[in-house]
Order: C-alpha cells, then structure tokens, then sequence
C-alpha cells in the first residue's frame, strides 16, 4: 500500500507530561522533523521580554498557528513531529497522540525544566498559567477542554515510564493506523 500524504504525528499535553522530551525522540526514531510549540512560544517571548506565566496576545497565538498550519503544505514524502496543545486542531488528519500524568510528576519536571525554586513555586505559576490558557483558548478558538482525550487517537500515561517505551507504543499504534490492509507490514510490525 502506498502512502502519498505526509507523515505528521502530534503530540499534546499539559506543561510537564513529557510532550517535548517524547516529540523530540520520536522525530529522532521516526527520522523526521521536530517542532515544539512550547520552544517556539518561548523563543518569541524572550525576543519580546515576555514569560510563558503571563498573558499572552493573540498576535503571538496567530503567528504560532500560522507556523503550525504550515506542516499541512509539506510534500506527500515529509516526515514531522509536531508537538503543542493545539496542534491536533490545526493537523486534524495528523495522527494525534495525548501524554498525561499526575500532577505531582508535572510540578516537579516543571521546577526543573524552568530552574524554579521549589515544587510548590511550579505549582502556583503552572496552575496560573493553565487557567489563562484555558480563558484565552476559550476565547480564541471556542475550545472548552484542551486536552480532551476525545480529539486524540493515542492517549498515553508519562508518569513513570521511560521515553523510549513511549515512543516505541506510539510507533507501533501509529504503523497499525498508517497502513492498515496491508497485511505483510502489520505482521512485521507485531512481530518486532
């Protein structure tokens, strides 16, 4: 069976479930291109002495669809790894993969990831952060939940499982979804 449409795998999930870490090594298991909406947002907000625990404006959230819109233009051979909390939205026919875990587990990597003071700290400002997110995409996009397990094809536990688990779950369900009928590749792939 061939295949003419580009390959795009979308990874979504709260700050802290591991959505850039599992991105990133997928798109290194997948030979394909990576991009992180977090990066990209946070790349722009220093450009503009701004912090991912304020307000945003919408002209930044437009700039970033733009840039995630864009992977729906890629030749019918390109392989991305697009990781975001909208990114389903904007990829539909993306094969769309959900990471969550205890919010225990997300404060701490969210300390360490942003050099906080404590867990209590990553706490405060990530919770802050979720509930403008939340008002901000209500308000932008008309979405209620933005990670409604319901616009996912995966969802996937981060909690305590190593990445390369992650990763390899998220091949072999993607491969099923890709190229079901074709008997011979299923059959490899369930072998391996």
């Amino acid at each position: 069976m061939v295949i003419f449409e580009p390959e795009i795998i979308t990874i979504g999930g709260l700050g802290g479930t591991g959505t850039s870490s599992v991105g990133r090594a997928l798109a290194r298991a997948r030979k394909a291109e990576f991009f992180s909406c977090g990066d990209f947002v946070r790349a722009e907000l220093k450009k503009r002495a701004g912090s991912v625990y304020e307000k945003r404006s919408s002209d930044l959230d437009s700039l970033v669809d733009s840039e995630v819109r864009s992977f729906g233009e890629l030749p019918p051979d390109s392989r991305q790894v697009v990781e975001g909390r909208l990114a389903w939205r904007f990829l539909p026919y993306s094969f769309k993969v959900l990471l969550v875990c205890p919010d225990s587990v997300r404060f701490r990597r969210i300390a360490e990831r942003d050099g906080l003071a404590s867990v209590e700290e990553a706490k405060s400002k990530t919770e802050k952060r979720e509930l403008l997110d939340a008002e901000h995409y209500r308000a932008l996009y008309e979405i209620r939940e933005v990670c409604d397990p319901r616009q996912y094809d995966l969802v996937l536990r981060t909690g305590h499982e190593p990445v390369g688990r992650i990763v390899r779950r998220i091949v072999a369900h993607f491969i099923v979804r890709r190229y079901k009928g074709d008997s011979a590749l299923l059959s490899s792939v369930r072998a391996a």
